[in-house]
């Protein structure tokens, strides 16, 4: 048995002098310091197949259009930042705009003059489209109210004042007693307002998601939702009647011929239906607690006609509250007034001016509910860009999978597949994943990653409810705002990754409270690693949605504590994310005893120690959660599962550092679990052991040598 213990010995250190506790960290650390132009090859290196620096959908667009110009972005590094924009004006580009803190322009040029820019500036840049960006919730719907994303977190604390969480979006309007005040920072990079606005409303849903005050409901709600009907479909809205009111519906549209029906189910299969031919229309019905479906569609129509509606409740909530209402806000508005559609240019125009003021401002986390339609390289490398700097970046993952089915991954574009980002997918309110949500896979060339990271609530197209935020008082998509102080509601990863967003908030603010913030890519990746190690999965406990329309979704797969494609590591549980971020860890002999179930399914600690462990589990029930140990260095912050059990069991190992210990629920019901840990031995003794062992075994080596050599010298002479 000794002889067992010392073998293990040598060979943990062997491992450990292989793999330092910090080499993974030292790994990401080099990478932070790479230039722009070396950071692309990771992500889309197999997307430039004649190694020209110019990308093949860029390539691919030029050969199909016969425009005469071309809206182009540009990396290449600080020292040659300047050189490249003087080559830019000789050869005549016009709009140049040069991003220096980033190392990226933004130009347009003659089709005739890229090939001649290519050969001047070959290997000094990377050149790809300017492609469009949209926001990650359905533009056709809006609307209605659950306040589900806040009733579970039970996270006793409202965040720091002197915290700042950034939001690149439509905008924000602050003419509203959520928002008020709330902004530190604006920055209209379209150059239409001076002033916080938002004329299309999501922008404001997702900042008062991640921090609305505190605020008594003094009146019933209104939501409101509008979109286009006609030749369109829509999607079902779902609303959670909480008790039995009269409600009051509210339909208006821009087209005076057209007919709307309004068709509302509710969950105990009653149904009502309505026929809108004079506007506004007012109809008013009491429904009983539970949840209602509303449909609208047009009668007799030949194209898409935009719509209103509003729906008035005659029993006020008790209050509403955003995630971490203490936190400030600054937000860079990059859509144009009802275009719900922008470029890259000013994605990357706005985290070009960010980060001029993230240190003023304490900025910590930044807000990105928006997505591509194809990969763009250089918003991944800004996004990393920010990381590197100490920024945690929440990305939605995209509502393309609907669009895409099941037969093709990777459908999350940029900035959602950039590396150091916190992409999130979404979940219904039963802890199902959401139909909608696009489905990841494996990214990056040389070093590779899986996306998404993390899952959370953003609304169900089948199950529950849509999520509430509140509305834009500066209008209603092209129509005049009637209604002030009122809510509207999505459904999409936009509103996923704002929920993320708000926990973070949390944990850093109480981070920065307690010892300020480093500002570094070693700390911002391992509040990633805490918060995806945290997350529990929902294969077995959720209610997924699985068919919509024609469309078939899996569940997500039950990896035992690895990502996978769809919920990455699963549903993240804020209130023990908090616990474990914000504590110091364990360095001491521990046991705990707990019971995990549907309302605590996670427990973890952060085991900070460079000894030779053994960890013991005893759980009264199997294969019902998992017992994971992580690593929490990692390339890309997503933590490294090291070793994980659904059952009793025990095991030794050599700790790197930080290790995460995570018990996590898998299947509904409860268990009882009994934590041993025990240090056995510290790395340094362990390292004199092995030295010893190793001295004595070369001796031994030595010493047999020896008798083989006098052996074979006394045959030689008896011969």
């Amino acid at each position: 048995m000794q002889s067992n213990f010392f073998v293990l010995s040598l060979l943990l250190l062997s491992l450990s002098l292989a793999f330092p506790p910090q080499h993974l960290a030292e790994v990401a650390r080099k990478t932070s310091i790479a230039d722009s132009i070396h950071l692309y090859r990771n992500y889309f290196f197999a997307k430039d197949k004649n190694r020209n620096n110019i990308s093949d959908t860029l390539e691919l667009s030029l050969s199909n259009t016969k425009k005469s110009f071309v809206d182009i972005l540009l990396a290449t590094t600080r020292r040659t930042l300047r050189r490249v924009e003087v080559i830019l004006k000789k050869l005549k580009a016009s709009k140049i705009e040069v991003f220096p803190h980033i190392n990226m322009i933004h130009t347009v040029i003659r089709r005739t003059k890229l090939i001649q820019a290519l050969n001047i500036l070959a290997h000094k840049v990377w050149i790809e489209e300017n492609i469009k960006v949209f926001p990650t919730a359905n533009k056709a719907v809006f609307s209605l109210p659950s306040l589900f994303p806040y009733d579970h977190i039970n996270i006793r604390y409202n965040g720091s004042r002197a915290l700042t969480v950034g939001i690149i979006d439509t905008g924000i309007c602050v003419n509203n007693p959520w928002l008020a005040d709330k902004v530190v920072y604006f920055n209209d990079v379209t150059g239409e307002l001076r002033a916080p606005g938002d004329w299309i409303g999501h922008g404001t849903m997702i900042a008062s998601i991640i921090a609305a005050r505190r605020i008594s409901l003094e009146t019933p709600q209104i939501l409101v939702h509008w979109g286009k009907i006609g030749l369109s479909e829509q999607y079902p809205i779902s609303i959670l009647v909480r008790e039995t009111q009269k409600i009051g519906f509210r339909v208006d549209t821009r087209n005076p011929d057209g007919t709307i029906l309004l068709r509302i189910i509710h969950e105990n299969m009653s149904a009502y239906e309505v026929k809108c031919d004079t506007f506004p229309f007012w109809y008013n019905i009491t429904l009983s607690k539970g949840y209602i479906k509303v449909y609208i569609r047009a009668e007799n129509v030949s194209t898409d006609f935009p719509y209103i509606l509003h729906i008035l409740f005659s029993k006020s909530e008790a209050y509403w509250s955003g995630i971490a209402p203490n936190v400030k806000l600054a937000v860079w508005k990059v859509f144009r007034e009802a275009e719900y559609e922008t470029d890259v240019a000013k994605i990357l125009r706005a985290i070009d001016d960010l980060l001029g003021v993230y240190k003023q401002l304490n900025l910590t986390i930044l807000n990105l509910s928006i997505s591509t339609d194809k990969e763009s390289a250089l918003l991944s490398v800004a996004v990393d860009q920010l990381v590197q700097r100490g920024i945690l970046v929440v990305v939605a993952a995209g509502n393309d999978y609907m669009k895409h089915g099941a037969e093709k991954q990777n459908q999350i574009k940029s900035p959602g597949s950039a590396k150091y980002a916190i992409t999130v997918a979404a979940l219904n309110e039963m802890h199902g994943l959401a139909i909608y949500s696009s489905r990841g896979g494996i990214y990056g060339e040389y070093l590779e990653y899986i996306k998404p990271d993390i899952s959370a609530f953003g609304g169900g197209l089948i199950y529950g409810s849509w999520i509430m935020a509140v509305d834009s008082d500066d209008s209603d998509f092209i129509f005049n705002d009637v209604f002030r102080n009122d809510f509207s509601l999505g459904v999409g990863t936009s509103f996923a990754s704002a929920y993320v967003s708000g926990i973070l908030a949390l944990i850093v603010s109480k981070i920065f409270e307690a010892k300020g913030w480093d500002w570094s890519l070693e700390q911002a990746l391992y509040i990633k690693a805490i918060l995806l190690g945290s997350a529990f999965e929902t294969a077995l406990i959720g209610t997924h949605e699985t068919s919509f329309r024609g469309i078939q979704r899996l569940p997500p797969p039950l990896s035992h504590g690895e990502k996978d494609y769809d919920e990455g590591f699963g549903e993240i549980f804020p209130l023990e994310a908090f616990r474990i971020a914000t504590q110091q860890g364990i360095t001491v002999d521990t046991e705990i005893e707990i019971n995990l179930n549907s309302d605590y399914p996670v427990f973890g600690l952060v085991l900070r120690s460079d000894s030779l462990i053994r960890i013991s589990v005893k759980m009264n029930r199997v294969d019902v959660a998992d017992l994971v140990i992580y690593d929490l260095a990692s390339t890309d912050g997503s933590p490294l599962r090291y070793w994980s059990t659904s059952s009793s069991n025990s095991k030794i190992f050599l700790s790197s550092g930080n290790m995460l210990v995570v018990i996590k629920l898998y299947r509904s019901g409860e268990v009882h679990v009994e934590l041993t840990i025990r240090i056995l031995a510290g790395r340094e003794s362990i390292v004199a052991i092995t030295i010893g062992m190793a001295t004595i075994v070369w001796i031994l080596v030595a010493y047999l040598l020896y008798l083989i050599a006098k052996r074979i010298v006394r045959l030689i002479k008896g011969r």
